[in-house]
C-alpha cells in the first residue's frame, strides 16, 4: 500500500503474458517484460476511481448470462475491460512489472520462474516482490501455484489467502 501511494495511487490492472479473449494484440502497448495484456482478476484502486471504471463500463448496457435453446452464453468481464483500458476513458495502469500483481496463467513451472525471499515470492521474469499473486487460467490446473504455496509452508509468520 505504501509503494502504491508513494506512485500517486493510480488505477492499476494486472498483467498477463497472453491476450485473453484472442484479439488483436497490435493494440497493446509494448512492455519490457512478458507481462503486456490486461487480467481483470485483480485491479488496485481507490475507492473513487473504481467507481468512475465500474461507471465507464456501463454495467447497465452488458449482457447478463443467458441460455438460448440449451445454448449457454456467458459474458466475459475481461474483455469489455480491456476495450475499456484500450480507449482509456480514465487513466489506468497495467502492472506490466508484477509489482504488486502476478497472473500466474502460462508461467511455467521451473526454477527460473520464481524465488522465496524471507517468506515473499519472487518473480524472477521482472525481479519483483508481488503482493497479489493470482492462479488465473491454467495455472489455476498446473503445479505453479501449488509450487509457491508448498514453498511458503513453512513460513510461520506468513498469512495466505487462497482462492480459486
Amino acid at each position: 500500500a505504501e509503494e502504491w501511494q508513494a506512485i500517486g495511487s493510480p488505477l492499476i490492472i494486472g498483467a498477463e503474458k497472453k491476450l485473453f479473449p484472442p484479439a488483436d494484440e497490435a493494440p497493446w502497448p509494448k512492455s519490457a517484460t512478458p507481462y503486456r495484456f490486461l487480467n481483470s482478476g485483480a485491479i488496485i484502486a481507490t475507492p473513487a476511481d473504481l467507481l468512475k471504471l465500474m461507471e465507464a463500463l456501463a454495467p447497465e448496457s452488458l449482457p447478463n448470462d443467458s441460455e438460448t435453446n440449451g445454448v449457454a452464453f456467458h459474458s466475459n468481464d475481461q474483455a469489455w475491460l480491456q476495450a475499456l483500458f484500450l480507449k482509456q476513458p480514465i487513466p489506468m495502469l497495467l502492472d506490466t512489472e508484477c509489482r504488486f500483481i502476478w497472473n500466474l496463467c502460462d508461467v511455467p513451472i521451473t526454477s527460473a520462474s520464481f524465488a522465496i525471499n524471507d517468506a515473499e515470492v519472487m518473480n524472477l521474469d521482472t525481479n519483483t516482490f508481488p503482493g497479489v499473486i493470482h492462479a488465473n487460467g491454467s495455472s489455476k490446473e498446473g503445479e505453479i501455484f501449488l509450487e509457491i504455496l508448498k514453498s511458503l509452508e513453512p513460513k510461520s509468520d506468513l498469512k495466505v489467502c487462497a482462492t480459486l
